[in-house]
């Protein structure tokens, strides 16, 4: 999207994830133009963080959705 997107787990690196609109804003004062309210969200495990380049997808953070699983819809094609 060359912008940037914030969602559930919107946080820093190493800090904790942000899960109300509040915590999001501060911490990423800066460079939030538009925040979608989802209300405050439970803590849990983050979101996985994929990038595409070159035809290859690279696991950045693996989270709810793990390495293993990628593959094997990958292959599967579901």
């Amino acid at each position: 999207v060359k912008v940037p997107l914030i969602v559930s787990s919107a946080n820093i690196s190493g800090m904790d994830s942000g899960i109300n609109p509040e915590e999001i804003k501060k911490y990423f004062s800066e460079s939030v133009d538009i925040l979608i309210d989802g209300g405050i969200l439970e803590k849990g495990i983050p979101s996985t963080i994929i990038k595409v380049l070159n035809n290859k997808i690279l696991m950045l953070r693996e989270g709810k959705i793990t390495q293993d699983m990628l593959e094997e819809q990958l292959k599967t094609g579901h």
